[in-house]
């Protein structure tokens, strides 16, 4: 589903449309198979060149291709392609077959008085291309799916092979279970036939055992629950739990819709999955597959809010807690439940209280995990700040979560130092952009904590509160790449900062010998600020207000504070004031 190949089939559109026949080069060949074939044609005479036969195209398909479009067919896309291209993924859109144009395809390839080999078209796993476009929300794809399907059933009846019996009973089945004309099958569902169409056509696979009984011994499939749900998940086989991890793996593809949520919700099957998840029959592999099956349902805005409902942030709170540090795969999941989860979630504050308790988990987590978990966290302080609820925009950060942030940060940047040494000072490093990615979250995570520096707490509290605070600016200083942020958020936040210390301890601890770095490292932004202007718009133009006042004020305690008043640091402040 390339831009090029959208382009290409609505230019055969616009020929059909042109009355321009197009039966001569029918059926369509594509790939380098396209080139000679076509190249042949142009050479021969008419009446010398072959027609491609249902094995030349089925030969062209490709299993690995074919199983990405069964997971990410585009439901909302229309049969008629038109000159606006449909807008997918681009890491998609050369790995998935485009429905607009193998479903007329097919059609073609099964029409009657066609010699059809039924063997050839079930062991090319094109089947599953057809059922899985019956749950498409498009009425004219489905309806060309049902054709094309009771056009197989057609060549099935009168075909000789020795697996016909199960094929034209598996039909059956699917078409016995149709009420309505033209119905719009749950994707489950309709992933469901297309993997079990799959199976049929390997008698020595593992499910085949289990799938045959059932489709042979019903009459009908009921399109609106989740099939064998009960009978795979808790069977009693010697083989029950690769029928399970079947099952879960069927869940976690076949969740796209509201409508496929609202059959699993008939089942209780969420009851089911977080039940067995806590239990002590589940093992770390169907953890991980039920944690996959939830990312599937919170994607979905609806399904989000009715878990929330039912206590699933609880559950998580519960499940977080007792992982330990050695689960590297079940909290690497957990982290993309909590980061899909965050877009539809109707509770910031105690999501955001739920992040915390991840933060600490994730320090052993590969880069891309921990960015995504801190970029989360993230919109969603953003999100409480900007909110009208008086609960949520009251909501603050405590000392204890900035050092849990700061043991993950501090870990972060040893990973820089490593990448650093590694590689060659000219080579660019993946890992380390994406490491210095994750800093610049953090640091933006560390303006929305306002440490407590008043006079009237304890000194043990204040001396705490000073020590994380100075931590956490030496971090800060540490990231080598500039951005808005330090000319327009920090200098905010640390004059706030600066401000409310009433004791004005930060400033002498910026002015001692072990912190004067950090000290340095503000001028230098100060400094900087002026060269930053005309890469801003107006609105978002570095605030020097806010790092001359807080210099200005430096300056006033340091010459208050006699025994450093002649220090080269304040002849540094006032020229660069």
């Amino acid at each position: 589903m390339s831009n090029i190949d959208q382009k290409l089939l609505y230019l055969l559109k616009l020929y059909a449309d042109n009355n321009i026949d197009m039966n001569d080069y029918s059926p369509f060949v594509w790939g380098k198979s396209a080139i000679s074939h076509y190249s042949v044609m142009k050479a021969s005479e008419r009446f010398l060149w072959k027609k491609p036969s249902l094995q030349d195209v089925l030969s062209l398909f490709v299993p690995e291709k074919i199983e990405t479009t069964i997971l990410y067919f585009p439901l909302t896309m229309k049969l008629q392609p038109c000159s606006k291209l449909f807008e997918m993924d681009s890491h998609l859109a050369n790995k998935i077959y485009d429905m607009r144009f193998i479903l007329p395809l097919f059609a073609h390839l099964l029409s009657p008085g066609t010699l059809v080999y039924c063997t050839q078209f079930v062991q090319s796993k094109v089947l599953m291309l057809i059922f899985i476009s019956l749950s498409s929300w498009e009425t004219s794809v489905r309806a060309l799916g049902f054709y094309c399907l009771a056009l197989f059933y057609q060549h099935l009846e009168i075909a000789r092979f020795k697996e016909k019996t199960i094929w034209l009973c598996f039909l059956d089945f699917l078409r016995n279970s149709i009420e309505s004309s033209n119905p719009k099958i749950p994707n489950i569902v309709s992933l469901f036939l297309a993997r079990v169409a799959d199976i049929f056509s390997k008698p020595d696979h593992q499910m085949y055992r289990i799938l045959y009984p059932f489709i042979s011994r019903k009459p009908l499939l009921d399109i609106r629950q989740v099939p064998e749900f009960y009978n795979l998940f808790n069977g009693t086989y010697v083989e029950h739990r690769i029928h399970r991890e079947w099952l879960l793996n069927l869940l976690t593809d076949g969740l796209r819709t509201s409508l496929d949520f609202h059959i699993c919700e008939k089942r209780y099957v969420f009851n089911s999955l977080l039940v067995h998840y806590v239990s002590c029959l589940s093992t770390n592999q169907e953890k991980v597959a039920i944690l996959r099956t939830l990312n599937s349902a919170v994607k979905i805005k609806s399904a989000a809010c009715t878990l929330y409902e039912h206590g699933l942030l609880t559950w998580i709170s519960n499940v977080i807690e007792e992982s330990d540090l050695s689960d590297m795969e079940v909290l690497k999941t957990l982290c993309a439940v909590v980061e899909s989860l965050g877009v539809n979630v109707p509770d910031h504050f105690y999501f955001t209280t739920i992040l915390w308790k991840l933060i600490p988990k994730v320090k052993f987590l590969d880069v891309c995990t921990i960015k995504s978990l801190i970029s989360t966290l993230l919109k969603s302080l953003s999100v409480m700040k900007n909110s009208d609820n008086s609960v949520c925009s009251k909501y603050r950060i405590s000392g204890e979560n900035m050092n849990q942030l700061y043991e993950v940060w501090k870990s972060l940047i040893k990973k820089l130092e490593t990448e650093k040494n590694e590689h060659m000072e000219d080579e660019i490093s993946l890992d380390a952009s994406k490491v210095n990615e994750c800093l610049l979250i953090f640091a933006k995570i560390s303006i929305f904590w306002e440490p407590i520096l008043k006079e009237d707490i304890p000194e043990e509290l204040y001396k705490k509160q000073l020590n994380s605070l100075c931590s956490v600016l030496e971090l800060i200083f540490q990231i080598n790449s500039y951005s808005l942020f330090h000319f327009s958020d920090l200098p905010i936040w640390l004059h706030k900062c600066a401000k409310t210390d009433t004791k004005h301890g930060l400033v002498k601890v910026l002015l001692s010998s072990e912190r004067i770095k950090s000290l340095t490292s503000i001028i230098e932004l100060f400094e900087k600020s002026f060269n930053q202007e005309y890469k801003y718009e107006k609105s978002q133009q570095p605030k020097r207000k806010y790092w001359t006042e807080f210099l200005l004020y430096v300056k006033e305690i340091s010459t208050n504070w006699h025994t450093i008043s002649k220090s080269l640091i304040l002849q540094q402040i006032w020229n660069a004031i």
